[in-house]
């Protein structure tokens, strides 16, 4: 069956007619330029938030800017060391 299947194909692409054969092909074609494509854009898309969100600064609870660590850049008051004495 395959086989007069394959010749039935082969006659009519001697003709000139379409065939299933040609028109899978170009089926087969068509699909896999549309996956690369949506790849792409996916490949883009990821790229584009991954390059975002390094430029974001990370912030903590209280709303400060933060490092990529977790720990606050700003100082205040507070965080100086007790046991030291205060400057005059």
């Amino acid at each position: 069956m395959g086989f007069a299947l394959l010749l039935r194909n082969l006659r009519l692409k001697a003709q000139g007619r379409p065939n299933a054969i040609d028109a899978m092909a170009a089926l087969k074609h068509e699909l896999m330029k549309e996956r690369k494509r949506r790849a792409e854009a996916e490949l883009e898309a990821s790229t584009l938030r991954r390059r975002l969100s390094r430029l974001e600064k990370p912030r903590d609870p209280q709303g400060r800017y933060t490092t990529t660590r977790g720990a606050a850049t700003c100082e205040t008051f507070s965080q100086q060391p007790n046991g030291w004495p205060k400057a005059t």
